[in-house]
C-alpha cells in the first residue's frame, strides 16, 4: 500500500478570512429588489476576531446577517437567517459567541 502526500496548500488563517471578506463584500451592492450585505463591522474579543455583515432583503429590512471569524488558527463563517432584532447588538453578540465558540 503506498500513500500519496497531499499537493493542497494551506493558507495561513488571515488570508482565508481575507478571501471570505472579499466574497462576502461582492454581495453589498446588489440591483433594487434583490437581497445584499450591509457594511462590514469589526469586532474583537479575547479569543479572536472577525467583522459582520447584517443582510437586508429586496424591501431594504434586515433579515438576518454573516459574520467571518477567525480565532488563533481557525476560520469560519456564520450566517444568520431571519434576525429577531435591529439592533446591531443583536447580530454583534452572535458574533462574539461563534468567535468564543471557534475558540475552543
Amino acid at each position: 500500500m503506498t500513500t500519496q502526500a497531499s499537493t493542497r496548500e494551506i493558507l495561513p488563517v488571515p488570508s482565508v478570512q481575507k478571501q471570505l471578506n472579499k466574497l462576502v463584500r461582492g454581495c453589498q451592492h446588489e440591483p433594487a429588489g434583490h437581497w445584499y450585505y450591509g457594511k462590514a463591522h469589526a469586532i474583537t474579543v479575547k479569543a479572536g476576531k472577525g467583522s459582520w455583515y447584517a443582510a437586508y432583503n429586496g424591501d431594504g429590512k434586515v433579515a438576518g446577517g454573516v459574520a467571518v471569524i477567525r480565532s488563533d488558527r481557525r476560520v469560519g463563517i456564520v450566517e444568520l437567517t431571519g434576525q429577531s432584532s435591529d439592533d446591531a447588538g443583536y447580530m454583534a453578540g452572535i458574533a462574539a459567541a461563534a468567535i468564543n465558540r471557534l475558540a475552543d
